[in-house]
Protein backbone atom coordinates (compact mmCIF):
# COMPACT_ATOMS: atom_id res chain seq x y z
CA UNK A 1 0.00 0.00 0.00
CA UNK A 2 0.97 3.64 -0.54
CA UNK A 3 2.21 5.36 2.00
CA UNK A 4 -1.04 8.36 2.38
CA UNK A 5 -4.07 7.55 4.74
CA UNK A 6 -6.23 6.84 2.41
CA UNK A 7 -5.04 4.07 -0.23
CA UNK A 8 -5.69 4.83 -4.13
CA UNK A 9 -7.26 2.54 -6.78
CA UNK A 10 -3.68 2.08 -7.98
CA UNK A 11 -2.93 0.11 -4.66
CA UNK A 12 -5.83 -1.91 -4.67
CA UNK A 13 -5.15 -2.75 -8.23
CA UNK A 14 -2.07 -4.02 -6.95
CA UNK A 15 -2.75 -6.13 -4.24
CA UNK A 16 -5.46 -7.98 -6.56
CA UNK A 17 -3.10 -8.53 -9.43
CA UNK A 18 -5.48 -6.99 -11.60
CA UNK A 19 -5.61 -3.48 -13.94
CA UNK A 20 -6.71 -0.20 -12.55
CA UNK A 21 -9.06 -0.58 -15.68
CA UNK A 22 -10.74 -3.79 -14.03
CA UNK A 23 -10.79 -1.87 -10.46
CA UNK A 24 -12.79 0.74 -12.00
CA UNK A 25 -14.57 -2.06 -13.74
CA UNK A 26 -16.15 -3.48 -10.80
CA UNK A 27 -16.28 0.03 -8.54
CA UNK A 28 -18.53 1.16 -11.74
CA UNK A 29 -20.44 -2.05 -13.37
CA UNK A 30 -19.41 -5.00 -10.72
CA UNK A 31 -21.86 -7.23 -13.09
CA UNK A 32 -19.08 -6.83 -15.85
CA UNK A 33 -16.59 -7.87 -13.51
CA UNK A 34 -15.82 -12.23 -13.13
CA UNK A 35 -17.56 -13.11 -10.17
CA UNK A 36 -14.29 -14.57 -8.34
CA UNK A 37 -12.20 -11.18 -9.46
CA UNK A 38 -15.24 -8.98 -7.99
CA UNK A 39 -14.80 -10.79 -5.04
CA UNK A 40 -11.00 -10.71 -4.45
CA UNK A 41 -11.28 -7.02 -5.40
CA UNK A 42 -14.07 -6.21 -2.78
CA UNK A 43 -12.18 -8.01 -0.06
CA UNK A 44 -9.02 -6.07 -0.54
CA UNK A 45 -11.40 -2.73 -0.33
CA UNK A 46 -13.00 -4.18 3.18
CA UNK A 47 -9.13 -4.91 4.38
CA UNK A 48 -7.86 -1.08 3.70
CA UNK A 49 -11.48 0.21 4.02
CA UNK A 50 -10.89 2.13 0.71
CA UNK A 51 -13.62 4.56 -0.39
CA UNK A 52 -13.75 5.76 -4.19
CA UNK A 53 -12.64 9.49 -4.77
CA UNK A 54 -15.76 10.70 -6.24
CA UNK A 55 -14.99 14.75 -6.04
CA UNK A 56 -11.76 13.83 -7.83
CA UNK A 57 -13.20 11.03 -10.33
CA UNK A 58 -15.82 13.48 -11.37
CA UNK A 59 -13.50 16.48 -12.55
CA UNK A 60 -12.05 13.81 -14.60
CA UNK A 61 -14.52 12.13 -16.31
CA UNK A 62 -17.29 14.98 -16.29
CA UNK A 63 -20.23 12.44 -14.43
CA UNK A 64 -20.91 12.43 -10.87
CA UNK A 65 -22.69 8.58 -11.24
CA UNK A 66 -25.95 10.34 -9.68
CA UNK A 67 -29.03 10.65 -10.92
CA UNK A 68 -31.61 12.71 -9.33
CA UNK A 69 -35.66 11.68 -8.95
CA UNK A 70 -38.73 13.61 -8.68
CA UNK A 71 -41.54 12.07 -7.05
CA UNK A 72 -44.78 14.13 -6.31
CA UNK A 73 -45.79 12.48 -2.73
CA UNK A 74 -44.12 10.28 0.02
CA UNK A 75 -47.67 8.43 1.21
CA UNK A 76 -48.10 6.91 -2.19
CA UNK A 77 -46.82 3.35 -2.38
CA UNK A 78 -46.76 3.20 -6.17
CA UNK A 79 -44.24 6.07 -6.33
CA UNK A 80 -42.26 4.08 -3.58
CA UNK A 81 -42.39 0.87 -6.00
CA UNK A 82 -41.01 3.29 -8.60
CA UNK A 83 -38.27 4.48 -5.98
CA UNK A 84 -36.78 0.96 -5.24
CA UNK A 85 -36.99 0.28 -9.52
CA UNK A 86 -34.65 2.88 -9.65
CA UNK A 87 -32.12 2.20 -7.13
CA UNK A 88 -32.11 -1.04 -8.00
CA UNK A 89 -31.63 -0.53 -11.85
CA UNK A 90 -29.19 2.81 -10.77
CA UNK A 91 -26.88 0.39 -8.35
CA UNK A 92 -26.35 -2.34 -11.10
CA UNK A 93 -24.85 0.18 -13.07
CA UNK A 94 -22.94 2.24 -10.26
CA UNK A 95 -24.95 5.11 -9.94
CA UNK A 96 -26.53 6.52 -6.86
CA UNK A 97 -29.87 8.07 -6.77
CA UNK A 98 -31.01 11.40 -4.62
CA UNK A 99 -34.98 11.17 -4.39
CA UNK A 100 -37.16 14.26 -3.59
CA UNK A 101 -40.33 14.79 -3.15
CA UNK A 102 -42.51 17.59 -4.31
CA UNK A 103 -45.41 17.08 -3.04
CA UNK A 104 -47.57 18.57 -6.01
CA UNK A 105 -46.03 21.47 -5.90
CA UNK A 106 -44.29 22.91 -9.00
CA UNK A 107 -42.70 25.59 -7.43
CA UNK A 108 -41.17 22.83 -5.47
CA UNK A 109 -40.74 20.95 -8.41
CA UNK A 110 -39.06 23.77 -10.62
CA UNK A 111 -36.46 23.91 -7.19
CA UNK A 112 -36.08 20.33 -6.97
CA UNK A 113 -34.73 20.54 -10.65
CA UNK A 114 -32.35 23.56 -10.18
CA UNK A 115 -31.07 21.97 -6.77
CA UNK A 116 -30.44 18.58 -8.55
CA UNK A 117 -28.41 20.30 -11.53
CA UNK A 118 -26.30 22.40 -9.10
CA UNK A 119 -25.20 19.26 -7.43
CA UNK A 120 -24.39 18.09 -11.20
CA UNK A 121 -25.96 14.98 -11.29
CA UNK A 122 -26.23 12.91 -14.50
CA UNK A 123 -29.40 12.50 -15.66
CA UNK A 124 -32.61 13.05 -13.88
CA UNK A 125 -36.00 11.13 -13.93
CA UNK A 126 -39.40 12.87 -12.98
CA UNK A 127 -43.04 12.76 -12.38
CA UNK A 128 -44.21 16.47 -12.46
CA UNK A 129 -47.46 17.94 -12.45
CA UNK A 130 -47.16 18.58 -16.29
CA UNK A 131 -45.01 16.96 -18.58
CA UNK A 132 -46.23 19.71 -21.08
CA UNK A 133 -44.73 22.28 -18.76
CA UNK A 134 -41.71 24.53 -18.35
CA UNK A 135 -39.72 21.89 -16.61
CA UNK A 136 -39.47 19.33 -19.17
CA UNK A 137 -39.33 22.34 -21.92
CA UNK A 138 -36.06 23.03 -20.06
CA UNK A 139 -34.75 19.89 -19.39
CA UNK A 140 -35.13 19.06 -23.02
CA UNK A 141 -34.16 22.45 -24.58
CA UNK A 142 -30.67 22.52 -22.29
CA UNK A 143 -29.92 18.85 -23.82
CA UNK A 144 -30.03 17.88 -19.72
CA UNK A 145 -30.46 13.78 -20.35
CA UNK A 146 -34.03 13.60 -18.55
CA UNK A 147 -36.81 11.25 -18.97
CA UNK A 148 -40.77 11.34 -17.39
CA UNK A 149 -41.91 8.78 -15.81
CA UNK A 150 -45.80 8.36 -15.63
CA UNK A 151 -46.09 11.01 -17.82
CA UNK A 152 -46.95 9.47 -21.37
CA UNK A 153 -46.92 13.08 -23.49
CA UNK A 154 -44.00 15.48 -23.69
CA UNK A 155 -40.73 16.27 -25.37
CA UNK A 156 -39.08 13.96 -22.71
CA UNK A 157 -38.79 9.95 -23.25
CA UNK A 158 -41.50 8.83 -20.90
CA UNK A 159 -41.90 5.49 -18.90
CA UNK A 160 -45.85 5.03 -18.47
CA UNK A 161 -48.77 3.53 -18.98
CA UNK A 162 -51.32 4.56 -21.49
CA UNK A 163 -53.10 6.45 -18.80
CA UNK A 164 -56.52 7.15 -20.90
CA UNK A 165 -56.90 3.45 -22.33
CA UNK A 166 -56.40 2.10 -19.19
CA UNK A 167 -58.46 4.32 -17.37
CA UNK A 168 -61.23 3.81 -20.37
CA UNK A 169 -60.89 -0.02 -20.01
CA UNK A 170 -61.69 0.17 -16.19
CA UNK A 171 -64.82 2.41 -16.72
CA UNK A 172 -66.12 -0.04 -19.48
CA UNK A 173 -65.47 -3.30 -16.94
CA UNK A 174 -68.05 -1.25 -14.86
CA UNK A 175 -70.27 -0.64 -17.67
CA UNK A 176 -70.37 -4.07 -18.37
CA UNK A 177 -70.92 -5.08 -14.97
CA UNK A 178 -74.49 -3.30 -15.52
CA UNK A 179 -73.65 -0.01 -13.82
CA UNK A 180 -75.40 3.33 -15.73
CA UNK A 181 -74.62 6.17 -12.70
CA UNK A 182 -70.91 7.11 -12.52
CA UNK A 183 -68.66 9.37 -10.53
CA UNK A 184 -64.70 9.86 -10.82
CA UNK A 185 -63.22 11.34 -7.59
CA UNK A 186 -59.26 12.88 -8.46
CA UNK A 187 -56.67 15.05 -7.13
CA UNK A 188 -56.68 18.65 -9.22
CA UNK A 189 -55.66 18.37 -12.77
CA UNK A 190 -53.29 21.23 -12.07
CA UNK A 191 -51.16 18.60 -9.83
CA UNK A 192 -51.51 15.93 -11.79
CA UNK A 193 -51.62 15.33 -15.43
CA UNK A 194 -52.36 11.35 -15.03
CA UNK A 195 -55.27 12.49 -13.19
CA UNK A 196 -56.28 14.64 -15.92
CA UNK A 197 -55.68 11.89 -18.81
CA UNK A 198 -57.65 8.90 -16.82
CA UNK A 199 -60.52 11.22 -16.82
CA UNK A 200 -60.23 11.36 -20.32
CA UNK A 201 -60.47 7.95 -20.34
CA UNK A 202 -63.39 8.03 -18.37
CA UNK A 203 -65.16 10.47 -19.93
CA UNK A 204 -64.63 9.08 -23.82
CA UNK A 205 -65.67 5.53 -22.52
CA UNK A 206 -69.59 6.97 -20.70
CA UNK A 207 -69.69 8.95 -24.15
CA UNK A 208 -68.80 5.90 -26.33
CA UNK A 209 -71.63 3.96 -24.65
CA UNK A 210 -73.79 7.18 -24.67
CA UNK A 211 -74.36 6.98 -21.01
CA UNK A 212 -75.24 10.98 -20.30
CA UNK A 213 -72.34 12.45 -18.12
CA UNK A 214 -72.86 16.07 -16.12
CA UNK A 215 -70.92 18.74 -13.96
CA UNK A 216 -70.65 16.49 -11.00
CA UNK A 217 -68.91 13.80 -13.03
CA UNK A 218 -65.66 14.29 -11.31
CA UNK A 219 -64.97 15.53 -7.71
CA UNK A 220 -61.94 16.66 -6.80
CA UNK A 221 -60.25 16.08 -3.46
CA UNK A 222 -57.07 17.74 -1.70
CA UNK A 223 -53.75 16.83 -3.31
CA UNK A 224 -52.70 16.68 0.01
CA UNK A 225 -54.89 14.82 2.52
CA UNK A 226 -57.27 13.04 -0.07
CA UNK A 227 -59.69 13.46 2.06
CA UNK A 228 -62.90 12.22 0.39
CA UNK A 229 -65.68 12.65 2.88
CA UNK A 230 -66.83 16.07 2.11
CA UNK A 231 -67.39 15.32 -1.89
CA UNK A 232 -68.53 11.53 -1.55
CA UNK A 233 -71.71 13.06 1.16
CA UNK A 234 -72.56 15.25 -1.60
CA UNK A 235 -72.41 12.62 -4.41
CA UNK A 236 -74.35 10.33 -2.20
CA UNK A 237 -77.01 13.07 -1.13
CA UNK A 238 -77.29 14.07 -5.11
CA UNK A 239 -80.48 13.74 -6.58
CA UNK A 240 -78.45 10.75 -9.41
CA UNK A 241 -76.03 9.19 -6.72
CA UNK A 242 -73.39 6.93 -8.47
CA UNK A 243 -73.97 3.36 -8.06
CA UNK A 244 -70.02 2.99 -9.61
CA UNK A 245 -67.18 5.14 -8.41
CA UNK A 246 -63.44 5.40 -10.27
CA UNK A 247 -60.72 6.90 -8.14
CA UNK A 248 -57.88 8.13 -9.75
CA UNK A 249 -55.40 6.23 -7.60
CA UNK A 250 -55.87 3.67 -4.97
CA UNK A 251 -55.27 6.32 -2.37
CA UNK A 252 -58.27 7.97 -3.27
CA UNK A 253 -60.19 4.70 -3.63
CA UNK A 254 -59.13 3.45 -0.41
CA UNK A 255 -60.52 7.16 1.51
CA UNK A 256 -63.75 6.67 -0.65
CA UNK A 257 -64.38 3.69 0.47
CA UNK A 258 -64.28 4.51 4.11
CA UNK A 259 -66.70 7.95 3.47
CA UNK A 260 -68.85 5.68 2.17
CA UNK A 261 -68.74 2.78 5.12
CA UNK A 262 -69.18 5.85 7.15
CA UNK A 263 -72.22 7.10 5.47
CA UNK A 264 -73.86 3.49 6.34
CA UNK A 265 -73.18 2.36 2.40
CA UNK A 266 -72.05 -0.88 1.74
CA UNK A 267 -68.98 -2.05 -0.69
CA UNK A 268 -69.79 -3.38 -3.30
CA UNK A 269 -73.75 -4.39 -1.97
CA UNK A 270 -74.84 -0.54 -3.01
CA UNK A 271 -71.37 1.03 -4.58
CA UNK A 272 -68.84 -0.33 -6.55
CA UNK A 273 -65.57 1.82 -6.64
CA UNK A 274 -62.14 1.09 -8.60
CA UNK A 275 -58.35 2.44 -8.12
CA UNK A 276 -55.62 2.59 -10.14
CA UNK A 277 -52.03 2.13 -9.59
CA UNK A 278 -52.45 -1.86 -7.49
CA UNK A 279 -50.06 -0.48 -4.90
CA UNK A 280 -49.39 -3.29 -1.62
CA UNK A 281 -52.23 -2.26 0.39
CA UNK A 282 -54.88 -2.50 -2.39
CA UNK A 283 -55.15 -6.14 -1.66
CA UNK A 284 -55.56 -5.75 2.02
CA UNK A 285 -58.00 -3.20 2.49
CA UNK A 286 -61.97 -4.61 2.94
CA UNK A 287 -63.60 -5.37 0.76
CA UNK A 288 -59.74 -5.75 -1.49
CA UNK A 289 -60.19 -3.32 -4.01
CA UNK A 290 -60.58 -3.66 -7.86
CA UNK A 291 -57.95 -1.64 -9.32
CA UNK A 292 -55.62 -0.92 -12.54
CA UNK A 293 -52.21 -2.44 -12.38
CA UNK A 294 -49.24 -0.25 -13.75
CA UNK A 295 -46.20 -2.21 -12.50
CA UNK A 296 -44.61 0.68 -10.60
CA UNK A 297 -40.95 -1.58 -9.85
CA UNK A 298 -40.33 -2.47 -13.11
CA UNK A 299 -41.52 0.63 -14.53
CA UNK A 300 -38.54 2.47 -12.41
CA UNK A 301 -36.05 0.23 -13.89
CA UNK A 302 -37.21 0.83 -17.26
CA UNK A 303 -37.20 4.50 -16.56
CA UNK A 304 -33.32 4.24 -15.42
CA UNK A 305 -32.21 1.73 -18.14
CA UNK A 306 -33.74 4.29 -20.88
CA UNK A 307 -31.77 7.28 -18.84
CA UNK A 308 -28.36 5.35 -18.76
CA UNK A 309 -28.87 4.67 -22.12
CA UNK A 310 -29.24 8.72 -23.24
CA UNK A 311 -25.75 9.24 -20.72
CA UNK A 312 -24.06 6.02 -22.67
CA UNK A 313 -24.94 7.18 -26.16
CA UNK A 314 -25.83 10.83 -25.69
CA UNK A 315 -28.86 10.75 -27.79
CA UNK A 316 -32.72 10.25 -26.68
CA UNK A 317 -34.68 7.26 -27.99
CA UNK A 318 -35.05 8.11 -31.77
CA UNK A 319 -38.58 5.97 -31.60
CA UNK A 320 -41.32 6.53 -28.98
CA UNK A 321 -41.59 4.37 -26.21
CA UNK A 322 -44.36 1.64 -26.40
CA UNK A 323 -46.77 2.53 -23.20
CA UNK A 324 -46.46 -0.38 -20.49
CA UNK A 325 -48.62 -3.04 -20.55
CA UNK A 326 -51.44 -2.31 -18.00
CA UNK A 327 -54.39 -4.55 -16.07
CA UNK A 328 -57.56 -4.58 -14.61
CA UNK A 329 -57.11 -6.40 -11.35
CA UNK A 330 -60.84 -7.49 -10.59
CA UNK A 331 -61.23 -8.13 -6.93
CA UNK A 332 -64.34 -7.36 -4.25
CA UNK A 333 -64.39 -3.80 -4.20
CA UNK A 334 -66.70 -4.09 -7.28
CA UNK A 335 -69.90 -5.82 -8.45
CA UNK A 336 -73.35 -5.77 -10.21
CA UNK A 337 -75.63 -2.42 -9.42
CA UNK A 338 -77.94 -2.82 -6.85
CA UNK A 339 -81.76 -3.45 -8.16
Amino acid sequence: MSKSLQPTIRDIAREAKVSIATVSRFLNMPEKVRKETGERIQRIIDKHNYRCNFAAKALATQRTKTIGYIIPAVNNQIYSECARGVQDEAQLHGYQVFIASAEYNRQREKQMVENFLERRVDGIILTVSDSLGDIAQKLYQEKIPAVNLFNKQGCLPCVSVDNVQASYDATEYLIKLGHRSFAMLGVPFTASDRCRMRYEGFLHCLQDHDIPTHPQSFVQVSSNTLDCSEGVEKLMNSSNPPTAIFASNDLVAINTISALRRLGFEIPKDVSVIGFDDIPMAKHVWPPLTTVLQPGYRMGRQATSVLLDILRTGKHPEETIPSVQHDLIIRESSGVPPR
